[in-house]
């Protein structure tokens, strides 16, 4: 008999899954009919193409045969699961604790085998639920309901899938008169795309075919990469002819009149569209507002939700308040320890910490299970990625010892967030930061951080826009601007 113990940790071990895939995993509260609704995304965008997830956790809920697992099931649920795939897939997970292993399966009534009390399906070994699962699981949602064939059987496996819904190729490459082409590929299906740039001949990459990534458009060749891929599914799924062409004319009617640099501001405007971030115009204004220079007399390059902008002898970077908000909703919300680690100010996060002070009992549980969090998430990602974990048993072991010496010190110990870095920077000091976050009201974290960041030094100045007779919204448009060394 499964477990409450089993079950949420079977429900913990899927949701990894599809939080590093991005995908919106919303458990549904009731004892009967499915667990999860999952909602496919695409570079950080949700589609409205959803599913539904059955989780089971535990030797009990199946049995092992030659060909698969075994899961059986009642008249009941047969009956309410297929109701709900007549519109959406359904999905039954399957997580095997005992080898590790997580077991995935698409219920279409043809593929359920009636039994002499119940039902049963036959889950086939290579359906593992993991990284590599993430193709099948995207030309399911996007290609559900499946057509008939002929004979007006409902096909459902993997013969079923019409297209991949990103069968399509792109890559970079240098014409002699044309200068900087972006490259289109589908099947037999070829077009370029004149990008209007000539890049410096130090810039370009011939062995990678990309540009060095000093170059002041190669966060543009790269978000023009997603702009691509995610321009192509909403016409595939629109059923849009000639694709291709639609989205070369799309761009190059954008550089037609400015070249790259235009390109890099629609980008720009795309990229943080609903992130209440100001349009990549703005950005410029500021900066010549505070500089004195003009067009032509400066660079620029986006990257994320800033600007940069390289003179003769500088190099400068804006930022502001929605946008720095931004990086740390999605470094917090998303659990990315590395970037918390290498991207976030400590003594910031000390600052925060320190203004309000949590209570050992009621910070030590939470970081802990933040803790097992981690070290779950980091054999995952090292087992699908390299396959042997073995060397991180050392690794964990020690992080143990100085999570108890962490512990042992809390009350002694006024900033608990420098001392995490102290004793393990690169996994306690972000465990302690997001365990942190999850205690305190976030938004005003946030704020204290952005006000810590901008005001709590000397490193930014700050630019108040001023007002503009073409928009008269520029009143209150605040960024703040910081040197850069070369």
């Amino acid at each position: 008999m499964i477990t409450i113990r089993e079950e949420r940790k079977a429900f913990h071990e899927v949701a990894l899954i599809f939080s590093e895939w991005g995908w919106g995993f919303k458990e549904q509260n009731q004892d009967w009919g499915f667990d999860v609704l999952i909602e496919m995304a695409y570079q950080k965008r949700l589609t409205g193409k959803v599913g539904f997830l059955q989780i089971k956790g535990g030797e009990s809920n199946f049995y092992r045969g030659r060909h698969g697992v075994t899961f059986y099931f009642s008249q009941e649920h047969k009956d309410y699961w297929l109701t709900l795939g007549e519109r959406n897939p359904f999905f039954i997970i399957l997580d095997d604790f005992s080898e590790g292993k997580i077991y995935w399966f698409l219920l279409t009534e043809e593929k359920i085998v009636r039994t002499s009390k119940e039902f049963k399906v036959i889950i086939p070994y290579e359906n593992l639920l993991n990284v590599d699962a993430r193709g099948r699981f995207e030309n399911i949602l996007v290609n559900y309901p499946f057509e008939a064939d002929e004979d007006d059987k409902v096909l459902s496996d993997n013969k079923s899938i019409k297209n991949t819904p990103f069968d399509l190729e792109i890559f970079y490459k240098i014409d002699v008169k044309k200068g900087l082409l972006c490259c289109l590929k589908e099947k037999k299906n070829k077009i370029n795309i004149v990008l209007g740039y000539n890049p410096d001949v130090n810039s370009w990459d011939k062995e990678k075919e990309e540009l060095d990534w000093k170059d002041p458009y190669y966060y543009t060749l790269w978000d023009l990469k997603q702009f691509i891929r995610d321009k192509y599914l909403s016409l595939k799924l629109k059923d849009v002819s000639n694709i291709l062409e639609s989205i070369k004319y799309e761009i190059e009617s954008i550089v037609e009149e400015e070249g790259i640099q235009k390109l890099a501001g629609v980008l720009f405007d795309w990229d943080n569209l609903g992130k209440d971030i100001y349009k990549y115009k703005d950005f410029v204004r500021a900066f010549e507002q505070f500089s004195g220079l003009s067009k032509g007399q400066y660079k620029v390059r986006t990257v994320g939700q800033t600007v940069e902008f390289v003179t003769n002898n500088k190099k400068y970077v804006i930022d502001t308040y929605q946008g720095k908000t931004w990086e740390l909703k999605t470094l917090i919300e998303n659990e990315c320890y590395e970037e918390i680690y290498t991207e976030t100010d400590e003594y910031i996060w000390s600052e925060i910490y320190l203004d309000g002070g949590i209570e050992k009992i009621d910070f030590i549980p939470k970081m802990l299970e933040q803790w097992e969090r981690y070290w779950d998430q980091l054999y995952r990602q090292v087992e699908e990625n390299v396959g042997e974990t073995s060397h991180l048993d050392s690794m964990k072991e020690s992080s143990w010892k100085r999570f108890q010496i962490f512990e042992a010190g809390y009350d002694d110990i006024g900033d608990i967030i420098r001392y995490a870095w102290e004793l393990g920077d690169m996994e306690l000091y972000p465990i302690a930061v997001l365990t942190m976050m999850n205690i305190f009201d976030r938004e005003c974290c946030y704020e204290e951080y952005c006000e810590c960041e901008f005001y709590g030094g000397v490193t930014w100045k700050s630019i108040c826009l001023d007002n503009n007779d073409d928009d008269d919204n520029d009143e209150g448009k605040f960024f703040y601007i910081k040197e850069q060394d070369e």
